[in-house]
């Protein structure tokens, strides 16, 4: 039966009052629609537990039980079952009556449908089950599902991510050139959309589970970036920084959201190189000369007394090792553009003056190149390497791994000697050395300008988004009390998370594409399996994005990542030595200072906090408003659904907190220190135990393992010893986020799923929450009748005002936005230019101010699949 056509009840008016009806034999002489009540029971149509219900026959249902004839009369008899909020039956036919009569706008305004109220036991008896949506009801499901959860659909895919639901190549190679292999083209073509449809989902689904902690690593990132470029921007005033370093942190600014890929191998790469390199220096009768023993012996134990740190036992010749060095035809062959010794550099050399206790000109040629034919390729040792062209001084340190000086070497043990000739003399500029600094200029602008612009991949879907709310909100006010349109609203308001992700995602200076740097390095990937597939489940192959073997982090991960790329180059370059005499070492000063900037305080997380509660919050908070103060008032189904989902929100971000903010620092004060609440700070008992990382699990330390995460959990569950409390922390971390996280998803998508389908419009959600547990007999009455006075009412007060709010506030949160992403690229385009300016180079020599404090320890870095 047509819900609009059958109900009595709707767009009714109480303007003025009319007598009860006479003459009545059967109460259907006057309300047709109540003849054969019985034979349209809806559990004669199908279960309905299944979704066959039918309200409008429940409440003509009431009204039956409510109306009696008296001598003739048809009254109202309010009894312990119905009661129908009007007096006459005159009132209750003038409702059906004029239910054609004016627009919605003029019915709704006279007052309302009158309120009909059955007792839930009854209600519960006669109307079990749920109602499906009506297809010709559209405000039911339409609006919900083309207004919101497809434009949310738009913005997830703008949302970058590591890993995708393989295709199969398969599905794609049939011949169509005979009639014969059409059908299984048109098979393939079918399943491929499968496949894509059901990848889209699993990504909307991760969206909605890890809304939080994405908005809160996004933010994070885009403060760390602002952070950076201000430093560079105050160093290049005060000419505090070389050319390399410059182009560095520029370059950190631009790819710090990919893998540093710095594995045990790789960070135990230099140390074998040097090593290798000293063990090939020739016998002195027999043994190896004082000096090459000290320098082999200082590397290898790790720390020598500082009178031995002398200029002679830390500078060896590598110049003289390099045509010792023997060199596979295997690796000439995996050898790529970055593998091998850039023509430009030993032209360079030839051009350059000699430096006094310097690195032999051709020491470079000596570094054993690794080789980037692999998937762990690391973006850090390829800048180093791009860079290197543009240093100041070489690097005396082979085990850096092409991480050059910062700072002129001072050769003389006497430390008030001011003499020019025992300063380091830096490497000139050249030709080749302009060439090499445009080409640089121009990668970094290239890299920059080969992101998708954000009105692009946010802009459009943004109009797209709220052309559903307007749309919403101008139904609303042609359909005044319709809770359908109500629910529209506060499902399209909570989800503005999405479109909060894309925004944020969308104004960060780092591209999401890593192919951008793969062309600009010229690097190679594996030419067997570049996709470097990983398999969940042991059956589910999800591929990279993009095949590269440089992996992008997840969304959720890129704050971190990108504070894991500043602590590697403060690991590398906050160690100075022989600055300011023979055998001095300190900190740097300017690394010092980014160290500073780039650590946030209390303050600054309660900023960050606070914005990524907002861009949270706001979304949940309008639709729970619109869920609790739509009748039934009260926290029920819907409101219960976005309450749920924000406990859920704020969950996942207390597990990012605790994996990536870090152990807290020691007190400013140490006379008021608090010794009780040592075992919390660095380096106290959890921070031992490593209770602040449990992010990183013992079962992650080989990254190369071809099992799945879960095969190599168990695997190292299962060795004796492996239980230690890391351990612990780790399996605690991970067991929470795959709760809070399937939680999340159920909430969000189950919640739509079941407001598109009518699951909502079932016995228990007529009635508040702190009811469900209660008897049937002692649960309040439920109201059956649509836009009563109190829906009109409610729709006046919050429906209206709300919908205008959410619209307001994504407008502006996308302007913001677009003007901060706008601003940075400025910023960054600004520095480019100015990296090279002959003003803002140092002067020589340049003494560097002292620097205090000390370092400390970098970054461990892994892959996440």
């Amino acid at each position: 039966m047509n819900r609009v056509l059958g109900s009595l009840l709707l767009l009714a008016t109480v303007a003025r009052s009319a007598d009860n009806i006479h003459n009545v034999t059967n109460r259907w002489d006057v309300f047709w629609q109540l003849a054969d009540l019985d034979a349209q029971f809806p559990n004669k149509s199908g279960s309905v537990y299944l979704g066959s219900q039918n309200y409008t026959w429940c409440c003509l249902k009431a009204v039956y039980v409510g109306l009696d004839i008296l001598n003739g009369t048809l009254v109202i008899a309010n009894n312990s079952i119905t009661k129908i909020g009007t007096s006459t039956t005159g009132d209750l036919r003038d409702a059906a009556l004029r239910k054609n009569e004016g627009s919605p706008e003029a019915q709704a305004h006279l007052g309302g449908a009158p309120e009909v109220q059955v007792q839930y036991a009854w209600f519960i008896d006669n109307c079990p089950g749920w109602s499906l949506s009506d297809k010709s009801n559209l405000n039911a499901w339409l609006h919900s599902l083309s207004g919101f959860l497809l434009p949310a659909v738009v913005f997830c895919l703008s949302v970058p991510r590591r890993r995708k639901l393989h295709v199969y190549r398969a599905l794609f190679v049939a011949d169509i050139a005979g009639i014969k292999s059409i059908i299984p083209a048109i098979i393939g073509a079918i399943l491929a959309g499968i496949i894509v449809t059901v990848d889209t989902i699993i990504w909307l689904s991760i969206c909605f589970a890890f809304a939080g902690p994405m908005i809160l690593s996004g933010l994070y990132e885009a403060l760390l970036d602002n952070r950076v470029l201000e430093f560079l921007r105050d160093k290049i005033q005060n000419k505090r920084l070389t050319l390399d370093m410059r182009c560095r942190c520029l370059m950190l600014v631009l790819i710090g959201n990919l893998d540093l890929a710095l594995d045990r191998e790789t960070l135990e790469w230099g140390r074998q190189a040097y090593i290798s390199a000293v063990s090939a220096i020739p016998l002195e009768n027999g043994h190896v000369s004082h000096q090459d023993h000290t320098a082999q012996g200082e590397f290898m134990i790790g720390s020598t007394p500082q009178e031995d740190r002398t200029v002679e036992n830390r500078d060896i010749q590598l110049g003289s090792l390099a045509h010792r060095e023997q060199t596979s035809p295997q690796t000439v062959a995996n050898s790529t553009s970055m593998d091998t010794e850039p023509p430009n550099q030993s032209i360079r050399r030839r051009s350059s003056a000699p430096q006094p206790n310097a690195n032999n000109a051709v020491s470079t040629q000596a570094f054993p190149r690794h080789s980037t034919g692999h998937l762990t390729a690391s973006p850090w040792r390829h800048m180093e390497t791009l860079l290197y062209d543009l240093r100041l001084y070489d690097d005396d340190n082979v085990s850096r791994g092409q991480s050059p000086r910062q700072w002129a070497r001072h050769n003389c043990s006497n430390r008030l000697c001011d003499r020019r000739e025992h300063i380091q003399e830096p490497w000139p500029r050249s030709r080749e050395t302009e060439r090499c600094i445009v080409r640089t200029k121009t990668r970094l602008r290239t890299m920059l300008h080969c992101q998708y612009s954000f009105g692009s991949i946010v802009g459009a879907p943004v109009i797209f988004f709220l052309g559903g709310f307007i749309f919403s909100f101008l139904t609303s006010l042609d359909e005044l009390g319709d809770e359908n349109i109500a629910e529209s609203i506060a499902f399209g308001s909570w989800y503005m998370i999405i479109p909060h992700i894309a925004i944020i995602s969308g104004l960060l200076l780092a591209g999401n594409n890593p192919n951008i740097l793969e062309g600009v390095l010229a690097t190679e990937r594996d030419p067997e399996d570049p996709e470097d597939p990983t398999y969940v489940f042991g059956f589910l192959r999800f591929d990279l994005v993009y095949p590269s073997c440089y992996k992008v982090a997840w969304q959720w991960l890129r704050g971190h990542t990108k504070k894991q790329w500043i602590e590697q180059l403060l690991t590398v370059y906050s160690r100075r030595t022989d600055v300011e005499y023979r055998g001095h070492e300190d900190i740097d000063g300017d690394m010092k200072d980014l160290r500073f900037r780039t650590t946030l305080s209390l303050l600054d997380w309660f900023v960050l906090l606070f914005l990524t509660l907002l861009l949270v919050g706001i979304p949940y908070l309008f639709a729970f408003m619109l869920a609790f103060f739509t009748p039934q008032i009260g926290l029920s189904c819907r409101s219960l659904t976005f309450l749920v989902y924000f406990g859920l929100q704020l969950a996942q971000i207390g597990l990012w907190l605790w994996a990536y903010i870090g152990a807290p620092g020691d007190v400013t004060n140490p006379k008021r220190r608090i010794r009780a609440l040592d075992i919390f700070r660095k380096g106290g008992w959890l921070d031992h135990r490593k209770f602040y990382d449990p992010s990183t699990a013992p079962w992650h330390e080989d990254t190369h393992s071809p099992s799945s995460k879960l095969a190599d959990f168990l695997a190292h569950a299962s060795k004796p010893g492996s239980w230690t409390l890391h351990t612990f922390w780790s399996s605690l971390y991970y067991s929470l986020q795959i709760i809070f996280g399937l939680s999340a998803v159920f909430v969000s998508l189950g919640g739509t799923l079941m407001q598109i389908m009518g699951v909502y419009r079932t016995n228990m959600c007529f009635v508040n929450v702190h009811y469900w547990l209660e008897p049937k007999e002692r649960r309040p009455p439920v109201v059956l009748s649509v836009n009563s006075r109190e829906m009109i009412n409610s729709a006046t007060k919050y429906w209206k005002p709300v919908a205008i709010a959410a619209i307001a506030f994504m407008a502006v949160v996308s302007f913001v936005g677009w003007w901060y992403q706008r601003r940075m690229r400025d910023v960054f385009g600004q520095l480019v230019k100015k990296i090279d300016k002959v003003e803002f180079e140092r002067e020589w020599p340049f003494r560097p101010r002292p620097a205090l404090g000390t370092m400390t320890n970098g970054a461990i870095d892994g892959q996440q699949n």
